[in-house]
């Protein structure tokens, strides 16, 4: 008995998974016939299935902002590696079109940073990545990573000038890019840099320190802020450091004007013309130790010339003015009264010429004067300010401790005290 069979074999589909890609494969089918005894006949293979198109593979993760690193020049975004992307593309929020633009793609897993250098200075931005992955010639992108803020510093803040009373310095700087301003106060007291004042209007260009000691040196110094969107600060460099000093207490008495307690006599202070207290008593004893101790160094020292009263010395200028003219004799004698001869305090030492200059007398008068009390009254290059030509032979009684400081200071009296000598 033969027996007939048809067997019919349904369509299959065949899902094939390969290197992150997902493709769909059509199977054919065919019948066939099984006859006993006989080998089995088929009928010709049929296409019973469509074919599928590809499926998109996965994404790469997306990265991680770890920091951003700011300059007053450049902005560097430190972000995660993503393990098996190609590369990532940084995104920077521009406030004008309030959407994040690509900035540049990084096309190496092995790079993770990147410095923004097209950036302005006091100005704040934000910043978010992607990674992607690259499959046959396609890129498919990750979701963005998380958004740091950050502000590229301001521009370093220089003090230009500063105006002074008794007790308060005004400061004014040319303003930059920026959310506000920051003072800094060095303390005289302390020695140390201190926090100031906060100006909180970036248009400032000026701002008035009070509470501070009469006649007394400060130094100031300002930075710049900026805000990012978090409203953290980010501090520009100080610039240099401005010195200035508050004016001192200046007292007149009986005709006299005395600065910070020193009694000054120059072009812009005048003595009366009834002040006589000849050579003061102190001043010579000071004078007669440091004669002494310059005679065991094998230097000879005495006064050519001490107490003047105030019609000698109109005498004299006048004398001058006659043979040299008047600009010639206000450069190395006083006018009546401005003659710091009349106080009693000062003296001419040796030999009142220029020939007395660079001599082992002077060089010893200028180290050793101050250890006594004395300074060079008026030193070499300080002619603007004192009036007076350089003047070695010229020395002023202040006592050891003021002068003292006044030499260590390395200026004159009138920059030490902040006062002007100039004839009105």
């Amino acid at each position: 008995m033969i027996f007939k069979h048809i067997i019919s074999v349904s369509a299959a589909i065949i899902l094939l998974v390969t290197a992150g890609t997902q493709a769909l494969l059509p199977v054919t089918s065919a019948a066939y016939r099984n006859v006993a005894n006989s080998a089995a006949s088929f009928s010709a293979w049929q296409l019973t299935g469509n074919p599928l198109t590809s499926v998109t593979p996965d994404a790469p993760d997306s990265p991680s902002l770890i920091s951003l690193s700011s300059t007053d020049k450049s902005v560097t975004v430190n972000w995660t590696k993503v393990k098996g992307a190609t590369g990532y593309r940084v995104y920077r929020y521009d406030f004008k079109t309030g959407s994040f633009i690509s900035r540049t793609s990084i096309k190496n897993n092995n790079i993770s940073s990147w410095t923004d250098e097209k950036v302005s200075s006091g100005t704040a931005y934000k910043y978010k990545v992607k990674s992607y992955v690259k499959i046959d010639g396609v890129n498919y992108w990750s979701g963005y990573s998380n958004t740091l803020c950050t502000a590229v510093k301001p521009q370093k803040i220089a003090i230009t000038k500063a105006n002074r009373t008794y007790d308060a310095v005004r400061l004014f700087w040319e303003p930059v890019t920026c959310n506000g301003y920051q003072i800094y106060m060095y303390s005289p007291d302390t020695k140390k840099w201190q926090y100031a004042a906060t100006v909180k209007d970036p248009s400032a260009d000026q701002y008035r320190v009070s509470g501070l000691k009469r006649g007394t040196k400060y130094k100031f110094r300002i930075r710049a802020y900026k805000c990012d969107a978090d409203r953290k600060n980010y501090f520009g460099s100080f610039g240099n450091s401005f010195s200035v000093t508050t004016k001192p207490e200046i007292i007149k008495k009986n005709g006299i004007t005395y600065v910070e307690g020193i009694l000054i006599a120059n072009k812009t202070y005048a003595l009366p013309s009834n002040y006589n207290p000849d050579m003061d008593s102190s001043a010579l004893n000071a004078f007669y130790k440091m004669q002494r101790a310059a005679r065991n160094d094998g230097i000879n020292l005495w006064i050519c010339s001490g107490f003047r009263s105030y019609s000698y010395q109109q005498y004299l200028y006048s004398s001058y003015a006659a043979r040299d003219g008047k600009a010639a004799a206000d450069r190395y004698s006083a006018r009546a009264g401005h003659s710091e001869h009349q106080t009693g305090l000062a003296m001419d030492v040796n030999n009142a010429s220029s020939s007395f200059e660079g001599t082992k007398e002077a060089k010893w008068l200028a180290a050793n004067c101050s250890d006594y009390g004395f300074i060079i009254r008026y030193p070499k290059n300080k002619e603007s300010v004192t009036g007076y030509k350089y003047e070695p032979w010229h020395i002023r009684y202040l006592g050891v401790k003021t002068a003292t400081a006044v030499e260590k200071s390395g200026k004159c009296l009138e920059e030490y005290l902040g006062i002007t000598s100039k004839y009105k």
